[in-house]
């Protein structure tokens, strides 16, 4: 908010630019890693999983700034609407993919990565007017200095989503799992609510 005065267009245009990038080096990391990622988790499983997965977590990323700027401005209704949008569209074709393709646990996948780049279109016209280079280094410090202490959680939190899939996958079926990963989703959504 104290930003306003200051042209917060710029504040947000390099948060916008160091998030898309950070996260497309990040991408470009794993997606270069895919056969070693593969080799970690020692189960066999389609290595296009790991760039699709990948792939998703890029696009979910777009939608960081706009649902942090609609929250900071107390904009509840556009939040509210925006995030229920963005769960009932990727459940949507989640189930599309798993009940009508029957596609089991890719199903999931394939419907996070077609909601997840839909989302990511509809954020990038929402902060069509944030997207510019017109703001230098004095704009970015602000984000970098309280977003970089908190690298360390975000890595264990994200870390923790993945970890029981890990575990998941040696015991259960692909269709199984894909049921689990879509209850989990709506888990997910209760606990947004609660």
């Amino acid at each position: 908010i104290e930003w306003e005065k200051d042209g917060v267009e710029k504040y947000v245009s390099a948060a916008n630019f160091y998030v898309m990038a950070v996260s497309l080096a990040l991408s470009i990391l794993l997606c270069l890693f895919a056969s070693t990622i593969k080799k970690v988790f020692s189960i066999e499983f389609d290595e296009n999983l790991v760039y699709i997965s990948t792939l998703i977590g890029f696009f979910q990323n777009f939608s960081d700034i706009p649902l942090a700027l609609y929250r900071i401005r107390e904009e509840l209704k556009f939040f509210s609407y925006l995030s229920i949008f963005q769960f009932l569209f990727q459940t949507i074709l989640t189930l599309i993919f798993l009940y009508v393709f029957n596609m089991g646990m890719m199903g999931f996948v394939w419907g996070l990565f077609w909601g997840s780049v839909f989302y990511a279109l509809v954020c990038l016209w929402l902060m069509r007017k944030y997207l510019n280079f017109s703001w230098g280094w004095q704009h970015l410090k602000p984000t970098l200095s309280y977003s970089v202490p908190t690298i360390p959680s975000a890595i264990l939190d994200g870390a923790s989503g993945v970890l029981d899939r890990y575990f998941l996958q040696k015991y259960i079926s692909a269709a199984d799992l894909g049921l689990y990963s879509i209850a989990r989703q709506f888990g997910g959504a209760f606990n947004f609510f609660a």
